[in-house]
């Protein structure tokens, strides 16, 4: 009672008095030199579109300043920025300033990251030799990128990269043809890109006085893959002449069972292939050497180079887990190595027993049947369909006289087989979530969590 006197005196005495608004959050809270992200502000007792705003990032005696905003209200804005190239990394706080909050600090909120090299493959080459350079980064977009300067570096010589060709954002490869009067010893790479900025590795790679080398494969990109999957692979070599052949007689994976060959193949030029591989179901895991014949180089292998996996497709969840009868919700179901896309539209179960019929009701792949099974009793579903390899989602209407219990989650599938999650979805009397015959407490809590997880009442 005595707070309350003290705050209505000090309101009689100052009756214009505002209390400071101030930044709640943002999002999102990174951003990589060169980028331009736009960052969403949120406030709290502030006056956003009542007044004129100064936005900025500070670190240090650095600011880096909006260049536009909008206010949705007057505790929300979006802010757009400019990151410069040559911006510090680190910590910034995000400082707001209008005529009638003042300046407002969020302090340490936001990080700006710079590219970096990982690591180079091959990390060595002879005087003379045409090689090709696999260069792993991170926070870089080299997909996004026009142009990417690449070049090796000591003291002021430089050699710089003749043609590279992006894998994805974070890797490419670059090839270099190294002079016969280049200085030898160890070299810096250094990459620059506009998202990324100047990245250097120091001291990665060594040019020594040889005279050239005969052909090998330097890199296999990716290196890895699960039975049965698809996947393009980028096999990089060293002094070779992939472009130069009239053709690549032929690339395979082995020792082991099946032999692996490619689907199909093309060379890019002479240092780069890129082949995609359909790894059988039944190949035998571990690892695989990689050979790649043609008329000048020979027979190239690039030893123990490539792993095969084991194929394990598997249902993870099912959310929300549990409802009552009578309720209609939104089921999700995740699984994990799964091909719901791949291999045609699956028919998805839920029950003890199993679906006389696995297929023929859909002919899109895009779209599936969800149903619930227990004893003779069957739920269908009012819509469902397949949102990725790994998730089904399906809307659920559970009849007010369906049984109560545990019921199995069950995928049969074309390509993956049946799939099982046992005793994952729960069907209770209404307000006996945990079909105890009792309505307590423990339903309470089940029922506040399938709220949260998307079922409703």
């Amino acid at each position: 009672m005595k707070a309350i006197r003290t705050f209505l005196f000090v309101m009689f005495l100052f009756p214009n008095l505002v209390f400071a608004g101030s930044i709640n959050y943002v999002s999102p809270e990174s951003a990589i030199v060169g980028e331009n992200p736009s960052i969403w502000i949120s406030g709290n007792g502030t006056h956003f579109t009542q007044a004129e705003e100064s936005i900025w990032l500070e670190k240090g005696s650095t600011q880096i300043y909006a260049y536009d905003y909008y206010a949705y209200g007057n505790s929300s804005l979006s802010a757009w920025f400019e990151i410069p190239n040559d911006a510090e990394a680190g910590l910034y706080s995000m400082k707001v300033y209008n005529s009638i909050d003042g300046t407002m600090t969020l302090d340490d909120c936001f990080t700006i990251n710079r590219g970096l090299i990982i690591f180079v493959d091959p990390n060595s080459a002879q005087l003379g030799e045409n090689i090709a350079v696999t260069i792993q980064c991170q926070n870089t977009s080299f997909e996004q990128e026009s142009e990417v300067n690449i070049c090796l570096e000591k003291g002021i010589t430089q050699i710089y990269a003749y043609d590279y060709y992006p894998f994805d954002d974070s890797s490419l490869v670059a090839w270099f043809e190294i002079p016969n009067d280049a200085e030898t010893g160890l070299y810096s790479m250094r990459v620059y890109a506009n998202i990324g900025g100047t990245m250097t590795l120091n001291d990665c790679f060594g040019i020594g006085s040889g005279g050239g080398s005969s052909g090998s494969i330097s890199a296999v990109n990716p290196n890895t893959a699960q039975q049965g999957k698809e996947l393009v692979v980028a096999i990089t070599g060293s002094n070779t002449h992939f472009l130069q052949v009239s053709q690549v007689a032929n690339i395979w994976l082995s020792p082991g069972t099946p032999t692996i060959f490619p689907g199909r193949f093309y060379s890019v030029n002479d240092t780069l292939l890129i082949a995609t591989f359909l790894i059988p179901s039944n190949a035998v895991p571990g690892l695989r050497d990689l050979h790649v014949y043609n008329n000048i180089d020979g027979t190239l292998t690039d030893p123990n180079s490539f792993t095969i996996t084991p194929y394990n497709p598997t249902l993870t969840t099912v959310t929300p887990s549990a409802s009552y009868q009578g309720q209609r919700l939104a089921v999700t179901i995740t699984g994990q190595n799964t091909n719901f896309l791949r291999q045609g539209s699956p028919t998805t179960a839920f029950g003890q027993g199993s679906p006389t019929s696995w297929f023929g009701q859909q002919g899109s792949t895009t779209t599936t049947v969800v149903w619930f099974s227990q004893g003779s009793e069957t739920i269908f579903s009012r819509d469902a369909g397949i949102a990725g390899d790994e998730l089904l989602m399906a809307d659920i209407s559970i009849p007010e006289e369906a049984n109560a219990g545990l019921w199995n989650v069950n995928v049969p599938d074309s390509c993956d087989g049946l799939l099982t999650l046992p005793n994952a979805f729960r069907i209770g009397r209404p307000g006996d979530l945990t079909c105890d015959g009792m309505v307590n407490f423990l339903d309470l809590r089940v029922l506040g969590d399938n709220w949260l997880e998307g079922a409703n009442p």
